[in-house]
């Protein structure tokens, strides 16, 4: 009896021990916010203690990269060097900074924050964003203030920078990647092993779903609104996704939209495309590529692209779909 008794005990120990062994499975927690000008979602699989924890871990990331790079906020960084003061910039700046310089190098120019000058010419930073068209003249004049390389200065030797006297810069096109990227580490260094970031174009996954499905992102065909798809990515790889296109930061004149991606030869908006959209290993060169591409003509976006091996799916002014060899691994239920 006794004997029974104690292997009823052990049982039950065993039990009890297996059960505070296991794991609670893992749960969805998602949130958005409105940061950095627009909806930023976070998604990730955690127990139900840390989801909410992970996410605002995420998202205290964003509003710090906010508060340092965005050119709206009268006391951030940027905003100082555009009122034309010497900077401290702290490492956040600096480091953004140094990504500013070596992406101008990096896309030969497609990529150039001070086209911040140009923007502004066409009524991006209006508060009613009303439009206008420049004369060819006053183009020519204001991208004789751009060029990132010879307009922004700083030094890591005496923690410095400035801007050239008239030059603005605008770290739109890179300060989501960087954002997103930032986030994304926070996170990982505090344990949260699967999650989405969504920066409304700029989006960044890893980890393994607890079901095993993949990934699956939709990247969005502009002329339908949000209702359609030009192609869905399928992945268990961590990769960073990022589309540019001319459908939500825009001026309109006399019904003709002007998207807000310059072209550094002209000082004239992008005409070439509707959307690009790229594939990269890290969410900073997803930004700066999609933004830079679409820059491009045609035929200097392909080359560029195919020389770095950037998967690349472009929907072009006059609506064709194109898509890279380097492309077809991953956009695979493109629409014709």
């Amino acid at each position: 009896m006794k004997a029974k008794q104690a292997i009823f005990l052990a049982i039950i120990a065993l039990a009890v021990v297996a059960l505070l062994l296991i794991k609670p499975s893992p749960q969805t927690h998602s949130d958005m916010r409105f940061l950095m000008n627009t909806l930023v979602t976070i998604k990730v699989y955690s127990r139900a203690d840390q989801g909410k924890a992970d996410i605002q871990r995420g998202f205290a990331v964003f509003e710090h990269v906010e508060k340092v790079s965005s050119s709206h906020l009268e006391n951030s960084e940027t905003a100082a060097l555009n009122r034309g003061e010497t900077l401290k910039p702290s490492p956040t700046m600096l480091e953004l900074l140094k990504l500013g310089q070596k992406a101008f190098i990096q896309t030969g120019g497609y990529f150039d924050p001070t086209f911040a000058i140009l923007q502004k010419a066409y009524g991006f930073y209006t508060p009613e964003k009303a439009g206008r068209i420049p004369a060819d003249e006053e183009l020519a004049a204001l991208l004789k203030l751009t060029g990132y390389a010879e307009k922004v200065s700083f030094s890591d030797k005496d923690n410095r920078a400035i801007i050239a006297s008239g030059a603005l810069v605008d770290f739109g096109g890179i300060a989501g990647g960087f954002a997103v990227q930032k986030a994304a580490e926070a996170m990982r260094n505090a344990g949260c092993e699967c999650f989405l970031i969504d920066d409304a174009g700029d989006i960044w996954f890893e980890g393994s779903k607890p079901d095993g499905s993949p990934w699956r992102i939709a990247v969005r065909d502009p002329r339908s609104g949000a209702s359609e798809s030009l192609a869905v990515i399928e992945s268990n790889e961590a990769v960073a996704v990022s589309t540019s296109g001319n459908y939500e930061r825009y001026v309109e004149v006399d019904g003709m939209r002007l998207g807000h991606i310059m072209d550094p030869f002209t000082g004239k908006p992008a005409g070439h495309y509707q959307s690009v959209t790229v594939v990269a290993s890290n969410p900073v060169d997803a930004d700066v590529f999609s933004t830079a591409i679409y820059a491009m003509p045609e035929n200097k976006a392909l080359e560029w692209a195919a020389e770095r091996k950037i998967p690349v799916l472009i929907l072009t002014a006059d609506n064709r779909i194109i898509i890279n060899q380097a492309g077809e691994k991953w956009f695979r239920t493109a629409k014709k």
